[in-house]
């Protein structure tokens, strides 16, 4: 499947259906994440990283480097660490 087709994949399951990371529950289609009875509001950028990565793939450990480029892309030139 090319890389498009199982992003847009992706979105469409994502967007409807509410789900959980450990005691987070991410509402896509509100761009939400509530915590016992704490919400926060997500940017799409936010909502796409924890669909793509977290939701995706259950369990996995990322590297920083690997999130960076994930989130940001290759072209990223920022710092790695924060001071």
């Amino acid at each position: 499947m090319p890389c498009c087709a199982a992003a847009c994949w992706r979105r469409r399951i994502f967007r409807d259906a509410e789900f959980k990371i450990g005691t987070v529950t991410i509402i896509p289609a509100k761009f939400v994440l509530r915590r016992d009875k704490h919400v926060e509001n997500l940017t799409v950028k936010e909502l796409n990283s924890c669909c793509n990565l977290f939701h995706a793939h259950p369990g996995v450990v990322f590297a920083r480097d690997r999130l960076l480029n994930e989130v940001w892309g290759y072209n990223y030139y920022g710092t790695t660490r924060t001071p």
